[in-house]
């Protein structure tokens, strides 16, 4: 008789086993597990726009007629 651990839980140390026949009986006769696949669609990544550099915002909150040093 062969055994394989199916689930280990480190906080009430146990470990549980299951008989290997089992198990791959219940392999067989369930279908193959894969990712699973969303109908809905992805959102829209909004991008910003980009923050201007420091003497672009140096220059709008110089006032008009006045001069910076």
């Amino acid at each position: 008789m062969l055994v394989q651990v199916v689930r280990v839980d480190m906080e009430r140390r146990q470990v549980d086993l299951g008989l290997v026949e089992i198990l791959e009986a219940v392999r067989r006769q369930t279908r193959p597990r894969g990712p699973i696949k969303s109908k809905s669609a992805p959102k829209r990544e909004q991008r910003r726009a980009q923050r201007p550099g420091r003497r672009e915002r140096q220059g709008r909150k110089a006032k008009p007629g006045r001069k910076r040093r």
